[in-house]
């Protein structure tokens, strides 16, 4: 019975403590999808009940270049733009500072290459989070890629795991502080690319998420000083 109290206890004073780093309250507002990469009925965006990450989505989001697609194309581009309005608490400040994702890739030869970038920007500016990649084949895998931006002395910084090699991880500071409810905007970029110098190329592929992951954003928010 001491034990269960103890637990009990323990349990209380960590929801507590957890509470005391997220607002009471926050919504997601006015969602827009452009490009061939997302629309409505193919991608979504949710955030969790807890406020703590925001969650997109893809259901078909990938492209292909060669193999037996008819006219055997040699270069692919999907993009997806996706704007968002998160309704900021009063005496709260917003950013996201950790992202994570999971694909697949097959580029069968040293002639073909892919871009991938994710940007999640704040009301048009190069934003919290901006990630790209330029990879040359070989390669095929299903990755997962996970940035954070942490503490370090008062100093950001950035740990993770990256297939395709450590990359620079930029951040900018947190939506303004006010006194009253605002509204920040972000825009969050998704954009793939597949390029070959092979006349007779395999099949090259380059997915982000399927119907089973997302594309996970977690939302570091902090009361304002």
């Amino acid at each position: 019975m001491k034990f269960l109290l103890m637990m009990t206890i323990c349990l209380f004073e960590l929801n507590a403590a957890l509470a005391q780093h997220l607002p009471p309250t926050a919504q997601l507002k006015n969602i827009r999808f452009a490009g061939p990469g997302c629309n409505p009925q193919s991608t979504s965006v949710t955030m969790t009940s807890d406020l703590s990450v925001l969650s997109v989505l893809y259901d078909k989001f990938s492209v292909e270049i060669g193999g037996n697609i008819p006219s055997k194309p040699r270069s692919a581009m999907k993009n997806c733009i996706i704007l968002l309005d998160v309704e900021v608490p009063a005496g709260w400040q917003l950013r996201f500072d950790t992202v994570e994702y999971r694909g697949f890739i097959n580029l069968p030869d040293n002639r073909t290459t892919a871009t991938q970038l994710i940007a999640m920007e704040e009301s048009g500016a190069l934003g919290n989070i901006y990630q790209e990649h330029n990879i040359t084949g070989p390669i095929v895998d299903s990755f997962s890629n996970f940035y954070s931006r942490e503490q370090n002395n008062g100093k950001p910084v950035t740990s993770g795991t990256d297939r395709f090699g450590d990359r620079p991880f930029r951040h900018n500071q947190p939506f303004k502080c006010s006194s009253k409810p605002q509204i920040a905007y972000f825009r969050l970029r998704s954009k793939i690319i597949l390029q070959s110098q092979n006349p007779s190329l395999s099949l090259a592929q380059f997915a982000i998420d399927s119907t089973d992951t997302t594309l996970k954003f977690h939302m570091d928010w902090t009361r304002c000083q």
